[in-house]
């Protein structure tokens, strides 16, 4: 006859015990990663926006009361101050070098010839003059000197006359890019 399986035995094999708890592990971390999220969101959201917000405004009022501190026209002053400076800083970027053409100009002037006026265009590489000579011999010999100088392109002259003894004259010239880069 068979042996009787005893009665433990068949308890163990009949049920089902589960040998790892990682369902509910797993759960309880998800749940603890959770409930985190939850207290870090609703910390940001009723705490430091609050806090952000209150900080924002009274910067917003601190401004406002400096503002109002400058009257309007030492506020439209600055304007126009910091307008003038912007173009300076603009000019001082693109200017060309005229400090090598006024040695030019006077290493090539002769001593009877005085000049009124000088306009210097750039871009075009042209120097407008005006000025007055002793007499038209003068202004040919200054003619003459500035023909033979190097760096200058072309010489014109617009307009010359005669004004009690002196000779009043306008003139242009189209230098080199060398002299004043």
């Amino acid at each position: 006859m068979p042996t009787p399986i005893p009665e433990n035995i068949k308890e163990r094999l009949g049920r089902n015990i589960p040998e790892t708890m990682w369902p509910w592990r797993l759960f309880i971390f998800s749940l603890l990663v959770f409930t985190t999220t939850v207290v870090l969101y609703a910390g940001l959201e009723f705490g430091y926006k609050p806090f952000l917000k209150s900080a924002i405004a009274a910067q917003d009022k601190a401004i406002n009361n400096l503002a109002s501190a400058v009257s309007d026209s030492d506020r439209e002053k600055f304007i126009s101050f910091y307008s003038q400076l912007l173009n300076l800083e603009h000019l001082l970027k693109n200017k060309s070098n005229i400090a090598s053409l006024l040695p030019f100009l006077e290493n090539n002037t002769n001593k009877k010839i005085a000049y009124k006026s000088l306009d210097f265009r750039a871009s075009e590489g042209r120097v407008n003059l005006i000025g007055e000579a002793a007499s038209y011999e003068v202004f040919s010999a200054e003619l003459e000197a500035l023909n033979r100088a190097a760096g200058v392109k072309k010489i014109v002259v617009t307009s010359s006359e005669n004004v009690g003894g002196r000779i009043n004259f306008q003139m242009y010239l189209l230098l080199d890019e060398s002299l004043f880069k």
